[in-house]
């Protein structure tokens, strides 16, 4: 949840914005009529961030001077607001519209991943600047070229995750245990501090996910605990193997984590079927703490922050685990390839919304909502798909001949990539 302050002249106008905000579960505060108004608000209440309409920012001078006021006293994340897509903030218009910026009419996934997008920036220590000018122009230089990095093969084995302060760690969480959970193995989460929400609240009540709290539980328990799912295991017709995930986000007790680790590592050499994660925060653990932890563990990967994405592989694959390529070249096959992707989530089954934030969950790419839809509405009418009215969202799921065109559609994109790739395996 964050803690939202909007500042628009208009209030009506705020309205549908904040809609949105409060179905995502985020709180709005306050909404200010100016810039001098909202600088009071956040002087007495400072909020996580900021919604502020441009013309704030570039229109009259006293709201410009209250602006920059805004930017120099608090380092509080800023979204600009605009009327419609061409109507951007004139100071330094690709920074904002990249980092900081949407648009009306507003879509949720839209509002969200920016919302995202400015709170993992907010760790970023950015000096006061004397304008706002300046600030817009500190963030272009400041922010270093998007990488993503393709993680293949993660999910097997025991993987070793260290994480930044401004890192999304929630991702990798939710991608390894959804993993886990999709091919029968029982999951364990262990945390001082969740970050998934209620994202498996369902599979918590099914018994498909075991959770242990850290803070409330003691480091000291985690040992027996692990050793209670893995026997559980044994007996199970459920699952047949255990899949853990551990956010030592704290280290109270480096020695109660060394025997962690080793209990773990004993049990997969012996031939038990286990694999997971083990995740801290990069200031948990010193130098020669690290070294010793990451000691047996076949795969260490680090998120140094917001400029690094990380992308996790369906599938494992008999190649380099961790791969670099440019975000670029990620958005652009994303955005070529949207067909069979779509294709893909509607054999599961879903709504465009979820559709939309999969995309954007999975690959970190936005996509226009008006080309999803399109190509939902396209599919229906040639009747690949059905959709079924449930309260204010459409399911879509594939036709009994849809369903064929569909697994066709996705061999011949499988068959076509094989031949542009020399007939490598992808």
């Amino acid at each position: 949840m964050v803690r939202i302050l909007i500042i628009d002249p208009e209030d009506a106008a705020a309205s549908d914005l904040i809609a949105i905000l409060a179905d995502a579960g985020h709180t709005v505060i306050e909404t200010a009529r100016s810039a001098g108004e909202a600088l009071a608000v956040i002087r007495r209440e400072p909020p996580d961030l900021i919604l502020m309409n441009h013309s704030m920012a570039d229109g009259a001078p006293e709201d410009r001077s209250a602006a920059e006021q805004i930017f120099r006293e608090k380092d509080i994340p800023v979204i600009f607001i605009a009327a419609h897509q061409d109507d951007k903030p004139a100071q330094q218009e690709n920074t904002v519209q990249q980092y900081q910026y949407i648009a009306r009419p507003f879509a949720a996934s839209d509002v969200e991943t920016a919302i995202q997008t400015a709170m993992n920036r907010r760790q970023i220590t950015i000096p006061r600047m004397q304008s706002l000018n300046e600030y817009l122009i500190h963030l272009e230089q400041e922010v270093p070229e998007s990488r993503a990095v393709l993680l293949n093969g993660f999910f097997s084995d025991i993987t070793l995750f260290f994480y930044s302060r401004t890192s999304d760690k929630a991702p990798l969480f939710i991608h390894s245990l959804s993993h886990g959970i999709t091919i029968g193995e029982l999951t364990v989460y262990g945390y001082y501090q969740s970050c998934i929400g209620e994202t498996f609240l369902k599979d918590i009540v099914s018994g498909n996910m075991m959770v242990y709290n850290i803070t409330k539980k003691g480091i000291e328990g985690v040992q027996p605990f692990l050793n209670e799912c893995c026997d559980s295991i044994t007996v199970s017709r459920d699952h047949f193997a255990l899949r853990f995930l551990f956010d030592f986000s704290m280290v109270d007790d480096f020695s109660q984590i060394l025997a962690i680790k080793s209990y773990v590592l004993n049990k997969r050499d012996r031939g038990f079927p286990v694999s997971g994660v083990f995740a801290f925060s990069l200031g948990a653990m010193n130098r020669d703490q690290m070294k010793i932890f990451s000691q047996n563990i076949p795969r260490v990967v680090v998120s140094g922050g917001d400029e690094m994405l990380l992308s996790f592989s369906e599938n494992t694959y008999d190649t380099t685990s961790v791969e670099i390529v440019s975000r670029d070249i990620m958005e652009n096959i994303v955005k070529k390839s949207l067909e069979p992707i779509v294709l893909s989530f509607i054999q599961k089954n879903a709504t465009g919304n979820k559709i939309l934030q999969a995309i954007n969950d999975k690959y970190h790419i936005f996509v226009p909502q008006s080309r999803v839809y399109s190509m939902l509405y396209e599919l229906e009418k040639k009747g690949i798909v059905k959709s079924e009215q449930r309260g204010k969202m459409k399911t879509y799921h594939p036709t009994r001949e849809g369903q064929k065109y569909i697994e066709d559609t996705l061999n011949e994109f499988q068959a076509a990539y094989r031949h542009i790739f020399g007939g490598k395996k992808i």
